[in-house]
């Protein structure tokens, strides 16, 4: 009697509230589809502007590497304008890849000058941002574009990078590539630091660098540097160094 009792007693309550229970179902399908269209919208969208920015950049990709643009006229003459000096954004990124593409070309020592110069006065001070604020990856990759441009101007700055603990063992490899690739005087010390436990072929690396000078000043230090730092000379000849 009492189940009895209770079944008619459900039966009564959704007869009596059916419409409302329809009402809350079709609000939430219709939330549901709403918000799936939105985020496909967002996708759309999302794919517009990659292409259209796409194609900006190719535009502006085959403006400068055009016969007598202010970037051709740049590396011919050597004077800078203030079109170059002005790229932000996407401008900056077009340019960043053509002069690495031009490095990669082996151009001559004037061109190579100019092109450090110019990489210099327009992403230098990006460059230092992305090293103060920026994630992990984008620090990475900052670190070896100044490697390719040779941008000694920033030297300090890595250093003072290398005396932050959140300075992770890559970031700290690439540094110290660069000064050993730019001759900055305090790369020997740096090699004498304990801390630094690299193995024999990235030592290798960053003494294949090394300019003659600092060479001589390693020498002159020989007793306190780790043994990775001469053993890797020995194991693999003089020819692996000159």
């Amino acid at each position: 009697m009492y189940i009895k009792l209770i079944g008619s007693h459900h039966r009564g309550w959704l007869v009596g509230n059916t419409d409302w229970l329809v009402h809350v179902v079709s609000l939430i399908c219709a939330s549901v589809l709403a918000f799936l269209l939105v985020i496909y919208s967002y996708i759309l969208w999302m794919e517009y502007s990659s292409r259209r920015r796409e194609k900006v950049k190719t535009a502006l990709m085959h403006e400068l590497l055009a016969e007598g643009s202010f970037l051709q006229r740049y590396l011919n003459e050597g004077e800078i304008g203030v079109d170059l000096l002005n790229m932000s954004g996407d401008q900056q990124i077009v340019l960043q890849q053509l002069l690495l593409q031009r490095l990669a070309q082996g151009p001559a020592e004037h061109e190579i000058l100019r092109i450090r110069l110019l990489s210099w006065q327009v992403f230098g001070s990006s460059y230092r941002l992305v090293l103060k604020t920026g994630k992990w990856s984008e620090r990475v990759n900052t670190l070896l574009y100044i490697e390719q441009f040779h941008m000694i101007e920033l030297l300090p700055r890595l250093e003072d990078m290398l005396r932050v603990i959140s300075c992770t063992p890559l970031e700290r490899f690439i540094i110290l590539r660069i000064c050993a690739r730019t001759g900055y005087f305090r790369i020997v010390k740096e090699l004498m630091r304990e801390q630094y436990v690299w193995s024999d072929s990235q030592y290798l690396q960053i003494l294949l660098l090394l300019t003659d000078s600092s060479w001589t000043r390693l020498k002159d230090h020989f007793k306190d540097v780790p043994y990775q730092v001469i053993d890797p000379p020995e194991r693999f000849g003089p020819a692996a160094i000159s």
